[in-house]
């Protein structure tokens, strides 16, 4: 399966948000053979630190989701030393402003001594907001205005692509020009009804069909009974999607 995996046309990330390292480390061992990709998170990150992400980036694709917002500088250094750690992607707030995802972008940009630079990737509206959620906290627009004022944002500044819900993937397709602009897309269910702490849900199917990247899929998959048979299982059905 895993030259088949290679080949997906959508990634599969499995968030490890845990703030245990061997509950997580269990994930990885029974998950990795499985398919290669996690999500460490700010749980994760805090409890195990640096050195844990550096280690499981050795062996797997990780995307290090700590979401940076800060004044320029800051989070120019944040993303070199996220790169330095090996990571395969991470996320920066677009809502940070021109210079300090300019900023960012040049950092990374002028890093030299890698074998490989992650992908930067820039963070829209969060799934777990709603347009009422919005308002609550003084944007005048919609999820789907805001999002769209970001996505060109973060093409201009020389992001690689961002993070949304899946719904906004077609809004996203159509404003940039590059064609590797990728989208990476939580707040996905195995069912879309079960939204939990999120409000703009979908499947990982139909987050492909729309042309997700890559897709973060969470308690979804590590509290099933059957955890990586569930996995596989999705898996297969994207694969045979591509």
């Amino acid at each position: 399966m895993q030259g088949h995996i290679e080949n997906m046309k959508t990634k599969v990330f499995v968030a490890l948000d845990t703030a245990s390292i061997d509950e997580a480390k269990l994930w990885v061992d029974q998950l990795g053979p499985v398919n290669p990709r996690f999500k460490i998170g700010l749980e994760l990150f805090v409890s195990a630190g640096p050195r844990f992400v550096e280690e499981i980036a050795k062996k797997y694709e990780i995307f290090l989701d700590l979401k940076f917002h800060d004044i320029p500088n800051t989070v120019a250094g944040a993303a070199r030393s996220a790169a330095r750690l090996g990571v395969h992607y991470f996320n920066i707030h677009c809502s940070g402003g021109v210079r300090m995802l300019s900023e960012t972008r040049n950092a990374l940009d002028q890093l030299t001594g890698l074998s490989r630079k992650p992908k930067l990737l820039g963070v829209t509206v969060l799934t777990s907001l709603a347009d009422e959620d919005l308002l609550q906290i003084g944007f005048t627009k919609s999820a789907s205005a805001q999002v769209k004022t970001w996505v060109e944002l973060a093409e201009q500044c020389g992001l690689d692509g961002v993070v949304c819900a899946a719904s906004e993937i077609p809004l996203v397709k159509s404003l940039v020009k590059e064609p590797k602009f990728e989208t990476m897309v939580p707040g996905i269910r195995l069912d879309a009804n079960q939204t939990q702490d999120q409000r703009r849900v979908e499947t990982p199917e139909q987050a492909a069909k729309l042309g997700a990247n890559s897709i973060v899929l969470g308690r979804a998959i590590t509290k099933a009974e059957k955890p990586s048979e569930l996995l596989q299982e999705v898996v297969r059905k994207l694969e045979n999607l591509s």
